[in-house]
């Protein structure tokens, strides 16, 4: 039986072999003398999958969570309780996120990798996960629980403590990886819907 979280790297797996058929085979049509131009195609679309498979799978990898489990998990509840029958229909349904992340990562290299992991949180998650509070925090301050820069959209990672807000007692720092901006965490503002706690992922 295949773990219902294995689908999404046997996808990739799938995406990588066929396109390593395909440039291996029009390759060796043309070293034999016998390619044509239609392997010349192939070889090129190979290469550019082989490369987008690769940015797809870098730019949207999440903090204690990878891009192909990720995958996975998004294609676990519409597994059914037979292997064979949710092989006939769930790869489709992977290609479409996969196409939908994709275009997230080419989006992110304009953007940055922090942009692309932020918005394939919301698409991994929900929108519920990175909701912002109702109101505005204070400059240079962020709510518990962040992992994105809320200035570059960078990671965030802890660095220590700092003054809280009112002046007095000592709360959780944080600093973005990217552009070394330092944040005070803090909880959102009483009349603000609290937010979830962080995402705890399994181990890859």
């Amino acid at each position: 039986m295949i773990p219902r979280v294995a689908y999404g790297p046997l996808f990739l797996i799938i995406l990588f072999c066929l396109a390593m058929a395909g440039l291996f085979g029009s390759a060796a049509n043309l070293l034999d003398g016998i390619g044509t131009a239609g392997d010349v195609a192939i070889i090129v679309l190979s290469l550019a999958g082989i490369a987008l498979l690769v940015l797809t799978t870098t730019m949207c990898n999440l903090p204690g969570r990878s891009f192909p489990m990720a995958l996975g998990d998004m294609l676990a509840p519409y597994c059914c309780g037979c292997a064979n029958l949710t092989m006939l229909y769930i790869f489709f349904i992977a290609a479409f996120w996969f196409v939908r992340a994709s275009i997230l990562s080419l989006g992110g290299l304009k953007h940055g990798r922090g942009w692309c992991q932020a918005g394939w949180l919301l698409m991994y998650a929900g929108a519920e996960v990175v909701e912002r509070p109702s109101q505005p925090l204070p400059p240079r301050y962020v709510t518990a629980g962040s992992i994105f820069c809320t200035k570059c959209g960078g990671q965030l990672a802890p660095d220590g403590v700092a003054t809280g807000p009112d002046g007095q007692g000592l709360v959780p720092a944080v600093r973005c990886t990217r552009c070394n901006q330092r944040f005070t965490s803090v909880t959102p503002p009483a009349d603000a819907p609290a937010p979830p706690p962080p995402l705890e992922f399994d181990d890859p």
